[in-house]
């Protein structure tokens, strides 16, 4: 029986993530907040055509990266973990249905609009330490950047 050497095991291995936090995440309470303010007349007016996520903690569970230069500064980043890397970030122990796959259900019907619904612009607004080529870099990874049309 061949065995496999030590070398060619560590090619198998997924990479470590480490846990990169927002800049602002321990002020804030867990929780997510979409509201639209009632006003005089709001029956009137268009609804809401932009739509704002934050990365950390909103659109994945918790953000867990890999420690390379690459991924913060590459926008052609791309890593055969992708699957790997995606389910750490976005996918929940607690549900039995893909997060990942709903939460692109929800983004492709804000996006699309409907008869009664017009279609929105999605942006993202990260703190991420990481920066916003990583949380882009992340987004792809997990099928997700082509609803958004701006990550800062």
């Amino acid at each position: 029986v061949p065995l496999i050497s030590t070398a060619s095991f560590a090619m198998l291995a997924p990479p470590h993530l480490d846990r990169t936090p927002s800049a602002h995440s321990r002020y804030t309470n867990a929780g997510i907040w979409c509201f639209e303010r009632p006003f005089e007349g709001q029956e009137k007016k268009p609804p809401v055509r932009l739509i704002v996520f934050d990365c950390d903690e909103t659109l994945t569970l918790s953000t867990f990266l890999p420690n390379e230069q690459d991924l913060r500064t590459r926008l052609d980043w791309t890593t055969e973990w992708a699957d790997y890397i995606s389910t750490m970030n976005f996918e929940s122990p607690f549900i039995e249905v893909s997060r990942l796959e709903k939460l692109r259900e929800m983004l492709g019907e804000l996006v699309e609009g409907d008869e009664h619904v017009p279609s929105r612009v999605l942006a993202v607004l990260t703190r991420n330490n990481a920066g916003p080529v990583a949380c882009l870099n992340l987004l792809k990874a997990a099928k997700l950047a082509d609803y958004f049309t701006a990550v800062w």
